[in-house]
């Protein structure tokens, strides 16, 4: 197996959502050459143009309290005691001025006959800082970032999916990648890299993100030797329908209903909420929600597939309409104005990854990392609104770095275990007899992950799911392509993508394994209270396992 040399960049950026794309942008501004390297197609790959609704930002409409330091410390409480005060107060202070980027680039912001922002609000945010474009916020975002990024001069490499950081002297020199376009594998020198590969929750068989959120960037950034942290905490959406089957995962919207009338039910069509929070189920954050509905299922109390009830008979039907994502409900049926609906927590957002600085600086000189792939900000929990906010004020502050620390790009040598797993999966002897076909070992990681990793853990969950992740990578040596070549070869990459998602998943379980406590996003039905011996970070890097104090 051979590997091509290809064109070197100031700065490789590896993920093409609004992270990936600020960093791409703010680099090109700084007058850096830059290439976006994307697994699927630009502007439709990664999860943010699925954001549908909000980018929270102080803009000081509600006098002198409502300040970027107010929105900080909001992020602070919201992360259990865990979230990093720097990169809290840096999205607080940035968030403002890359909506106005934003605006000046496309994004026609709602606003109400005079001129001010409509906003909405949110659980766990004091005041109203959430604007929006409607029910198209992300892929609002995302094309004016791509229209941005084209007028820039910024190249794109699509359908090339990342393998390997390549290092110089333990510096980030380059990337490795399968170029299904071309048919190769390519080895692109880099001044400096940028991971925005967004999160990992693709790990589980019932989630709310695309399929392709595999956890790429965390496998790749520990495999060079970055420090991550918070690998324990995946946020969930509390509730996504689980029934009708055609409906199965899709968003719904209750938090926004709460407030106009919807009330949340266990199976016996009682509320619940009261018994697992003392703030009213209006002011609920995703964390509390999430809790309230896994524990009341496991007392026996939960809806017939595990979930809760939502009853919105009473919200007005104007309201209603309102939250209808896209004729979704209406296309299947589904009158939520009329039935109670099954939802269940799933999870949504991964909090964990890549340690960072306020600037996106990994500890590998000459690696970066922004967006959902990196780690810090949120610490236990995540408030709602700041995905979008976090990507771009993140991206724009890696990309930034990233130009101003590039070294002239040079060749690489290339020492990859890579060559051994691709030249294995196109064996001529493939398909073979007997062998497990990628389906089932990736079901086997799905299922694994959605049983025992999942909303609701314990030590004896956890156990139980690391042993099967050890059967699912028995399997990897035996997968085998049916398609010859590299080019096109899709299923060869879904192949290699596997190995990624086996690597975030192992590192998941393992930090929730020995977080032997409940906080925010983190639930052990062994161990149910918070735990103030808990109140540090652990932190990975290669096999080292390290505690640090929030």
């Amino acid at each position: 197996m051979k590997t091509e040399p290809a064109p070197g960049y100031d700065v490789v950026v590896v993920g093409s959502g609004a992270a990936g794309l600020r960093a791409a942008i703010a680099a090109a501004e700084a007058g850096r050459r830059v290439c976006v390297v994307t697994k699927g197609s630009l502007l439709y790959s990664g999860a943010s143009a699925s954001a549908n609704f909000s980018y929270c930002a102080s803009f000081g409409h509600f006098g002198a309290e409502d300040t970027p330091e107010a929105y900080a410390a909001d992020i602070l409480a919201s992360g259990h005691g865990l979230a990093d005060p720097a990169l809290a107060l840096r999205l607080g202070e940035d968030a403002g001025r890359e909506a106005d980027l934003l605006e000046g680039w496309g994004v026609a912001w709602k606003r109400d006959p005079a001129g001010r922002h409509q906003l909405a609000t949110f659980a766990g945010h004091r005041f109203q800082r959430a604007i929006h474009v409607g029910l198209r916020t992300g892929k609002a975002v995302m094309v004016a970032l791509g229209r941005r990024a084209g007028m820039l001069g910024t190249a794109v490499r699509d359908h090339s999916v990342a393998l390997q950081v390549l290092l110089r002297d333990g510096v980030a020199a380059g990337v490795l990648l399968l170029d299904l376009r071309r048919g190769a594998l390519v080895a692109m020198p880099a001044g400096a890299v940028v991971l925005a590969t967004g999160g990992n929750v693709a790990m589980y068989a019932l989630h709310s993100n695309p399929d392709e959120v595999t956890g790429d960037g965390i496998a790749i950034a520990h495999a060079a030797g970055a420090t991550l942290t918070d690998l324990e905490f995946v946020q969930s959406y509390p509730t996504v329908l689980i029934s009708p089957p055609a409906a199965r995962g899709l968003h719904y919207p209750t938090g926004r209903l709460l407030g106009f009338g919807a009330r949340l039910l266990n199976g016996n069509g009682e509320e619940f909420f009261h018994r697992y929070c003392d703030l009213p189920i209006q002011q609920a954050t995703r964390d509390a929600l999430s809790r309230a509905i896994v524990l009341e299922a496991a007392a026996g109390r939960g809806s017939p597939r595990g979930g809760a009830f939502v009853d919105a008979r009473a919200v007005a039907q104007e309201t209603l309409r309102n939250v209808h994502f896209e004729g979704y409900f209406r296309d299947l049926d589904i009158d939520v104005g009329r039935d109670w609906q099954e939802v269940a927590p799933t999870p949504h957002f991964t909090l964990g990854g890549v340690r960072i600085d306020r600037d996106g600086r990994t500890d590998v000189p000459g690696l970066l990392a922004a967006g959902e792939v990196a780690a810090g900000l949120h610490g236990a929990n995540r408030l709602t609104g700041v995905a979008l906010p976090e990507s771009l004020v993140f991206g724009a502050a890696a990309g930034r770095a990233a130009g101003a620390e590039s070294r002239a790009p040079r060749d690489i040598q290339v020492d990859t275990p890579w060559h051994d797993a691709i030249a294995a999966a196109l064996s001529p002897a493939s398909p073979r007899c007997g062998a497990p076909h990628l389906g089932e070992a990736a079901g086997a990681l799905r299922a694994a992950m959605q049983s025992g990793a999942g909303v609701l853990t314990s030590a004896a969950s956890l156990r139980a799911t690391l042993a099967l992740l050890d059967q699912v990578e028995a399997m990897l040596p035996r997968l085998a392509s049916r398609q010859p070549g590299l080019r096109l070869n899709w299923e060869l990459a879904r192949i290699l993508e596997l190995r990624h998602m086996l690597a975030a998943a192992r590192l998941h379980a393992r930090a929730a394994l020995l977080r032997d406590e409940s906080r925010g996003a983190h639930l052990r039905l062994d161990h149910p209270k918070e735990d103030p011996r808990w109140l540090r970070h652990l932190l990975v890097r290669g096999d080292a396992v390290a505690e640090a104090p929030a």
